[in-house]
């Protein structure tokens, strides 16, 4: 793969409008707002609200809107072993409880959310760091369901080159989750930030688990998986020489806590800054950065959006975050030393992916 900068800025997800950071919730919450006609609900993914990432952060959105805004709010925790059937009859739970606005964490909402959506018209959805889609994997619109998507390549890209310039023994560990197009194009981002810096640097670093084009055959666990197979997985790369491992797709304690038991290995998080979460004190020394998310800021400004009566759904309403937007960055240093010059790079770096000095390579078909 060879990178040259170039002008011109590819878009990785075309035909979705960004939204302005002058749209942001202010910072500001009342405690007593007055109540207002109108129920904001949300359903969980698997994970549930506890999982210190997108659940928790979305949860807590949740709560931020019913605090600045007035409405009332309802939420249903779907449980690990949840299948379609469950979720649907979650979301036909929040319909019951005349919810004017669902919305549904992850791409494990994309099939249930599709099916009561259509089902029940006059109720609105969001999906949010999801897309709704056909059943064979084609783009739908539905007028009643707003995609709240985050463009994490730039980052990710970033991340990619951190983790080469502190990988010692040149081995990288990568684990997707779910086999999933937004996985694929991050961890593709990634790996390219990862040879952007073998480029520059004159570094050979083996990048276990994404070796190759072909997505099929990275390292991903699925759409579910439990704490045996994540160690199985990271112990099987920490022993292939792994001293950088970066979960994609994964997100929560969990996983920290699998790298976690290789002191000598560093990580990178996502979704949250997780060196600034309590419930990852305990590998706060390994934490090399993270990719985060502005979840519970997009979920205040979707409710405010519906509170006042601006729901918009289908292609007009899809909405993007990305570092432009300042929805979507990478965290700086914190206890690990990024070394003499490495921020100014990334910095130089992040201004030539955003003027379109420098484009990420597309990801093969």
């Amino acid at each position: 793969m060879f990178f040259s900068l170039k002008r011109g800025l590819a878009t990785a997800l075309a035909g979705l409008a960004v939204l302005s950071t002058s749209a942001c919730a202010t910072e500001q919450v009342s405690a007593s707002p007055t109540p207002v006609a109108f129920k904001a609900c949300m359903i969980s993914s698997r994970e549930g609200f506890s999982d210190s990432g997108i659940n928790a952060e979305a949860y807590y959105g949740l709560l931020q809107s019913e605090a600045q805004f007035g409405p009332q709010v309802s939420v249903v925790q779907m449980g690990q072993n949840a299948t379609i059937d469950d979720f649907t009859a979650g979301l036909k739970k929040l319909v019951k409880r005349e919810c004017n606005l669902i919305f549904g964490v992850g791409p494990q909402l994309v099939a249930p959310i599709r099916q009561v959506a259509t089902t029940y018209p006059n109720v609105n959805f969001a999906l949010l760091d999801a897309a709704m889609s056909k059943g064979n994997g084609g783009e739908l619109n539905l007028a009643n369901v707003k995609n709240l998507e985050f463009d994490t390549t730039q980052a990710a890209f970033l991340a990619g080159y951190l983790s080469a310039s502190k990988a010692a023994g040149s081995s990288i560990g990568v684990l997707g989750g779910a086999r999933n197009a937004s996985n694929y194009a991050t961890l593709w981002a990634f790996r390219s930030g990862v040879l952007y810096f073998d480029q520059k640097h004159d570094k050979n670093t083996v990048l276990i688990g994404a070796i190759g084009e072909a997505p099929e055959t990275w390292n991903f666990a699925g759409k579910t998986f439990n704490k045996q197979e994540l160690h199985d997985r990271v112990g099987a790369m920490v022993n292939a020489g792994a001293d950088v491992i970066v979960p994609i797709g994964i997100s929560g304690s969990t996983i920290a806590s699998v790298i976690g038991a290789y002191p000598q290995v560093k990580m990178v998080g996502s979704t949250v800054d997780w060196w600034a979460q309590g419930i990852y004190a305990g590998q706060k020394t390994q934490i090399l950065a993270s990719i985060v998310k502005r979840i519970s800021n997009t979920v205040v400004v979707t409710v405010g959006s519906a509170v006042a009566g601006n729901f918009v759904g289908g292609s007009g309403g899809a909405w993007l975050g990305t570092i432009a937007s300042g929805d979507v960055w990478l965290t700086v240093q914190h206890q690990i030393d990024y070394g003499m010059g490495m921020q100014t790079e990334l910095d130089s770096i992040r201004a030539d992916l955003q003027n379109g000095n420098l484009e990420i390579p597309l990801l093969p078909n």
